[in-house]
């Protein structure tokens, strides 16, 4: 009966990969580091800067990911293998990978060859939900496929819930599925994950798998893995160039953090402007109201017709409550002008208004109104 067996394991005894024959033809090969979060320290633009330079010299065939990245961005990661598939007519593209988890995992699916370093480890999942983590697993599941990588390994990797098992067959050729066969005998299971968790391969489980072609310890190593005995870097233009594309995006986020910076400024004292203005275009209109000249009692007197009117100091009296309700009607106007600009530049920064704008345009023909009638009024003599 066979022993309960938990995780990923690996048996020995799988009979060790023939050597390539090495190929004559020399093998110019672009070196493009991955190291660190995909979308933060390794960016898509670099890898695209980097095989649009690499297209122009028809010598370059092999564009070799140097990959150390525990994960990043999904969009990164999916966004980087798009590019792979633009360019895979052009180049082969070959992994070489120290650690790759998450996004980065998925990228190495994307390389035509895996080959790992003796400590790498890779898979693990990708962390997450949603539609940006569902699109990146179907990018590297299609071009896992494609590249005839292990398909049940290939999604155990990248998420949980997936199980994967290796043996080795009957002609000594390792063969994986999502489900165990009842008669493999112990001795040839090369991998028993039940996809309790994502998978996480060691080194030795990556080749021993099918997964890496084999172990090197630096790319200049991999030609020989490959077949080729001539096999030579065209030089650090790409080391460079994605070290320089990091910088460009670090100089882009804080120039987009600095405009954010200032924006919230701008709004902040948009906003207390505005506020204070509601608050200003009320309390004039209130005052209007309250000096409005029909809502004081006048002392009236005969003149020497016998026309009743109002007594000089009525008359006086009038004249600054009128002056006073034009004053603060004036105030009203401009006031409704100013928070009528500052509303623009709010939706400009995209926050929502304070007042509506047919409510303000009320507001400001109202005070217009009530300036022309008070200015009529203003040397009335009498009731």
């Amino acid at each position: 009966m066979r022993s309960p067996l938990i995780g990923a394991v690996l048996i020995a005894g799988v009979a060790a990969a023939a050597l390539p024959t090495l190929a004559a033809e020399p093998a110019a090969y672009l070196d493009v580091p991955i190291e660190g979060d995909l979308g933060t320290d390794a960016v898509p633009a670099g890898l695209r800067h980097c095989l649009k330079w690499a297209s122009q010299s028809a010598r370059i065939k092999h564009v070799v990911l140097r990959i150390k990245s525990t994960g990043g961005s999904p969009e990164a990661g999916s966004e980087m293998i798009r590019i792979l598939g633009a360019k895979s007519g052009r180049f082969t593209f070959h992994a070489l990978v120290s650690t790759a988890g998450g996004p980065a995992t998925a990228l190495a699916l994307a390389c035509d060859t895996i080959h790992v370093t003796p400590t790498a480890r890779l898979g693990g999942g990708v962390k997450g939900e949603g539609e940006a983590v569902d699109d990146l697993i179907s990018r590297a599941l299609g071009a896992a496929a494609g590249n005839k990588h292990p398909a049940d390994v290939a999604r155990a990797l990248l998420q949980a819930k997936a199980p994967a098992f290796a043996w080795t067959g009957d002609q000594g050729k390792v063969q994986t599925s999502g489900r165990l066969p009842r008669d493999v005998p112990d001795e040839k299971i090369v991998l028993h994950h039940e996809g309790a968790r994502p998978l996480t391969l060691s080194a030795d489980q990556a080749v021993k798998v099918g997964l890496a072609k084999g172990k090197v310890k630096k790319v200049e190593d991999l030609g020989a893995s490959l077949g080729f005995s001539r096999w030579h870097s065209v030089g650090d233009y790409a080391v460079k160039a994605m070290r320089r594309m990091k910088l460009n995006r670090e100089q882009a986020v804080a120039k987009a953090e600095e405009e954010a910076r200032k924006r919230e400024e701008r709004l902040a004292a948009n906003t207390e402007k505005r506020e204070a203005l509601v608050t200003y275009i009320q309390q004039n209109m209130n005052e209007a109201v309250d000096n409005e000249p029909d809502g004081a009692a006048y002392a009236l007197e005969e003149d020497e017709f016998g026309d009743v009117e109002f007594t000089w100091e009525s008359k006086r009296r009038w004249r600054e409550r009128t002056e006073q309700a034009i004053a603060a009607w004036q105030r009203v106007q401009q006031a409704s002008l100013a928070l009528a600009t500052l509303e623009k530049e709010a939706e400009g920064l995209g926050a929502p208004r304070v007042m509506h704008g047919l409510n303000l345009m009320q507001i400001h023909n109202r005070a217009g109104r009530e300036i022309e009638r008070l200015q009529k009024e203003k040397y009335r003599s009498g009731p």
